[in-house]
């Protein structure tokens, strides 16, 4: 009877301290980024002794699925939106006197003034500078676009690299957590951090998971591409560009390595755009009808109508012809006839005003050949003058950082409510842990006060035998 009930005290004794240690470690850990709830109970044995619980973690998985879905989307609009409001940046205000529609329509001023005063030097010298710092805004814009385009690439390299190393961590933790569940072993903190790092993979990727009866996380791609069990694979890009799996591509990315993607196809259409303009405004003074000045060319002094012209690329190195940069006067006077040796009279104004008109004449621009371009001269944009056609450009990257931004409320509203939905269960409520320790700690008491009763009745048996 004595033995029983020292038994007894004794379990109850070592039960409270194993609930008084998992509340204890709940306490300590409650700020503990990615940390949940872990919650024991008490359970009696066969023979009516205490027996402590599994410690099982308070955890809502179909919120945490939610969760992760969310969070990739919101950190895919989040990074594409901060992209997109830079690209919008560089470009300008459409309004403002620095945009490339309102620096065309100066060049247009220029001639008009230097045809008003064709004798004056002045008015020659500020056509050229009008004409080169508009060449030199285009070629900045180019070189911006690259560089927006560079570190799009170079920051999806960065994270698939997190990714991979994720997905190790990852499958590491699966074998830890099934060798532990095997053995009867608590390997809660260990799911806690599976979990996290599932977590901070879907800011980089959309991903799915499911968790199978020996506790290994299975983790897919949207497409249900295998990423990770108790084995990873590896994430790589190919020359092309794409996210590979086992050397599968991966379409549906989100996350991160999806907004990395856009930014660079939008950085992308934005550079065939400028291309577009830059041929388009060569053009303008090189083809038959027009003032034929060629004052517009490429690094090799070629216009859109010469044999060895190419458009890719021609907005990085477009500027005036050197020949009218150390003569402006030669502005009045066609290309072909400067090679003849033949210049107009001062008075002529023919070719100035054909030049003020060209910048005016309704043109096409349609990109609508570029299987992959996806912006504002696809449909084609159809009769507009060179200024019209790059304040709609520049505008449209202004639309899309609104729509975006949009988005970006939306993902970030339903970020919000999951997080806050699961603090409901998982997070945890010190005033509550609190109030338990006081319980465990009076439970404890109780059991070793017993434990020392019994201990001495024990003692004043024996000293009565003796």
């Amino acid at each position: 009877m004595v033995m029983s009930i020292l038994n007894n005290a004794s379990s109850g004794l070592k039960t409270a301290q194993s609930l008084l240690n998992t509340t204890s470690r709940n306490v300590t850990n409650a700020s503990t980024p990615g940390y949940t709830k872990k919650t024991q109970h008490s359970s009696t044995g066969p023979l009516g002794n205490a027996e402590p619980g599994k410690i099982t973690r308070a955890v809502n998985e179909f919120l945490v699925q939610d969760l992760r879905r969310a969070t990739s989307a919101d950190t895919y609009q989040d990074t594409l939106t901060a992209a997109l409001k830079y690209m919008d940046a560089l470009s300008g205000d459409p309004a403002a006197e620095a945009s490339l529609g309102n620096r065309m329509d100066a060049l247009g001023n220029a001639f008009q003034d230097v045809a008003t005063e064709p004798s004056s030097s002045v008015a020659y010298a500020a056509v050229i500078e009008s004409g080169t710092g508009l060449a030199d805004s285009m070629n900045r814009l180019y070189s911006d676009m690259q560089s927006v385009r560079f570190e799009a690439r170079q920051d999806r390299s960065v994270d698939v690299g997190v990714a991979n190393e994720i997905l190790g961590e990852i499958a590491d933790l699966n074998i830890k957590i099934s060798d532990g569940l095997a053995a009867g072993r608590d390997v809660t903190d260990r799911q806690d951090r599976r979990d996290q790092l599932a977590l901070e993979l879907s800011e980089i990727m959309e991903i799915r998971t499911f968790e199978n009866d020996r506790g290994v996380m299975n983790v897919f791609t949207a497409e249900y591409q295998q990423l990770a069990n108790d084995r990873a694979k590896t994430i790589t890009v190919d020359s092309n560009d794409r996210i590979l799996v086992s050397d599968e591509p991966v379409s549906r990315l989100g996350g991160t390595l999806g907004a990395y993607n856009e930014i660079e196809r939008r950085a992308v259409d934005r550079l065939a755009e400028l291309d577009e303009m830059a041929t388009q405004l060569a053009s303008a003074f090189s083809e038959n009808g027009g003032p034929e000045t060629d004052m517009f060319v490429d690094a090799a002094g070629n216009t859109p109508e010469d044999g060895g012209f190419d458009s890719a690329g021609f907005a990085a190195g477009i500027s005036v012809r050197q020949d009218l940069i150390d003569n402006p006067t030669h502005l009045r006077t066609s290309r072909a006839d400067i090679g003849l040796g033949n210049e107009n009279a001062v008075g002529d104004t023919t070719v100035l005003n054909q030049s003020r008109q060209a910048l005016l004449q309704p043109r096409d621009f349609d990109l609508g050949a570029n299987e992959t371009y996806r912006g504002v001269f696809k449909p084609a944009l159809t009769s507009v003058t060179l200024s019209n056609a790059a304040a709609e450009v520049t505008a449209s990257i202004g639309d899309q950082v609104r729509r975006s931004e949009g988005l970006l409320s939306e993902s970030s509203v339903s970020v919000g409510f999951l997080k806050n939905e699961l603090a409901t269960t998982a997070d945890v409520n010190i005033d509550d842990e609190m109030a338990r320790m006081i319980v465990l700690q009076q439970l404890y008491s109780a059991s070793a006060r017993v434990i020392t009763t019994t201990q001495r009745m024990m003692d004043e048996l024996m000293n009565s035998v003796r």
